[in-house]
């Protein structure tokens, strides 16, 4: 087992979770999947959903570049970790973006903000003509 750095290559939003959708009536199913459910995929995949949602909703680009987001916690478990990345297609630039937040509690609430926050700094660093030339 030979796991990648972060610093090399992040992985796609989400990518790696296993999710189960049933209907919100369906009292039953509900109850088997609370069984099922793990935290920290859970804060993991929305925070990363988050951070895809928002370069999507924001990008000024004709485009859609490459996205990528990581979440997770930290080796102690006192903080969550997030690195988020756009590329243009070619790769030739690569913009990065960090955060964390501190404590063992964290939620849902938490991790969309988190995802939205790092999805505009993003886009913000990319400015409007960072896909120019691609699509």
């Amino acid at each position: 087992y030979n796991p990648i750095p972060i610093e090399t290559m992040l992985p796609g939003c989400g990518q790696g979770v296993v999710a189960i959708t049933c209907r919100s009536d369906n009292r039953d199913v509900l109850s088997l999947l609370q069984e099922v459910d793990d935290h920290e995929s859970r804060i993991a995949a929305t925070t990363e959903r988050a951070f895809l949602d928002t370069v999507q909703k924001l990008s000024p680009w004709d485009g859609r570049p490459p996205v990528a987001g990581f979440m997770r916690p930290s080796e102690k478990r006192t903080e969550w970790l997030f690195n988020g990345l756009v590329a243009t297609p070619d790769g030739a630039q690569v913009l990065r973006v960090q955060d964390s937040c501190e404590g063992n509690r964290y939620n849902e609430e938490m991790a969309q903000h988190l995802g939205q926050i790092a999805g505009e700094q993003v886009v913000k660093m990319a400015g409007d003509g960072f896909l120019d030339g691609y699509f």
